[in-house]
């Protein structure tokens, strides 16, 4: 039997009460936090590549964009991060 060298992320959606949703991901033991977001921007990018022209795929980025923009408390909150983290 050969052995699984492959990574291996599972994402569990549950709604819940008032249009919300809880998240459960679940990754191979070893995997950091960094990772395992590189591993799932990757794999959000290749769904943006695959609508079918360029307008397509610049409307879905844009779409993921206003949507990680609503997740956070503010862009400016995030600016401010960003712009110490560049600092250091």
């Amino acid at each position: 039997m050969s052995e699984d060298l492959g990574v291996r992320i599972t994402i569990e959606v549950i709604e819940e009460e008032g249009d919300r949703f809880d998240y459960n991901i679940s990754a191979n033991s070893g995997l950091t936090l960094e990772e395992v977001r590189a591993i799932l921007a990757g794999a959000l990018s290749i769904t943006i590549l695959g609508e079918p022209d360029p307008p397509s795929q610049a409307e879905a980025l844009s779409n993921v964009i206003d949507y990680l923009e609503t997740e956070f408390v503010s862009t400016t909150e995030m600016n401010i991060v960003l712009t110490k983290k560049e600092g250091e």
